[in-house]
């Protein structure tokens, strides 16, 4: 059974682990509040931390990483610029650079805020 690794539990990781449980083994990360589901294996994880991110992936060895974890709310974003930058950017290139050396298949999830198709970079 293939391995996922699903970054992030808020509704949308917490979804996919309930949909995905019987097709894949799932382990899932969280920062401050750890999920309660039976099918799988949750371990903490600052995603801001570079360090522990790198270590933790290539640990857990997944071949599949779906990654949910950001800062979602705008206003917050706006007016917490460098910390928006640090979990939505920066972390997330840590995220796909690891899967990438260890040869795990990413899908990163955003949202039309980031980028609705329309404008921005």
């Amino acid at each position: 059974m293939d391995k996922l690794l699903i970054i992030g539990t808020g509704l949308l990781g917490s979804r996919i682990i309930e949909m995905a449980s019987e097709e894949f083994e799932i382990v899932n990360t969280y920062n401050k509040n750890p999920v309660d589901l039976q099918s799988t294996v949750s371990h903490q994880l600052d995603i801001t931390n570079q360090t522990m991110t790198f270590k933790l992936i290539k640990e857990l060895n997944p071949d599949y990483t779906i990654h949910t974890a950001a800062h979602t709310g705008v206003d917050y974003c706006e007016v917490h610029g460098s910390e928006a930058y640090s979990v939505n950017v920066t972390e997330a290139r840590n995220v796909s650079e690891t899967s990438g050396e260890i040869g795990a298949k990413l899908v990163y999830i955003s949202t039309d805020y980031i980028f609705d198709g329309a404008k921005g970079r």
